[in-house]
């Protein structure tokens, strides 16, 4: 299953393949790939599209990397599509996501690395 993911300082991100074949394998892939328990973001204007974070990322003091609204994602993140009630490949290209984090499609911005 092929995901965006992007690191804190990196510009757009970049795919990466992760084990698809269960709920399971995703869900323990996703973990592995963010550091940790996840949360999801919907990226709005887009209900196909969501953001995977650390839920205790800014708990843990990873650097920012992502504000959705109010809200500073902090640590990496993934972008993965949803599939009814299952997460599933990115269903964006990266240069659209590179088009939703310069702010030209939703309302998502890069986080500044200043502490």
């Amino acid at each position: 299953m092929r995901i965006i993911v992007k690191a804190p300082g990196e510009k757009t991100g970049h795919y990466e393949e992760i084990d698809g074949t269960s709920e399971d394998s995703v869900l323990s892939s996703l973990q592995e790939t963010v550091g940790g328990y996840i949360a999801t973001v919907r990226v709005s204007r887009s209900p196909s599209v969501f953001i995977i974070c650390n839920e205790e990322g800014k708990l843990q003091e990873l650097a920012p990397n992502l504000v959705a609204g109010e809200t500073v994602i902090s640590g990496t993140v993934a972008v993965c599509g949803l599939d009814g009630t299952r997460l599933s490949g990115c269903p964006i290209s990266l240069k659209e996501w590179e088009g939703i984090l310069d702010g030209d499609l939703y309302d998502i911005q890069e986080a500044s690395h200043e502490k």
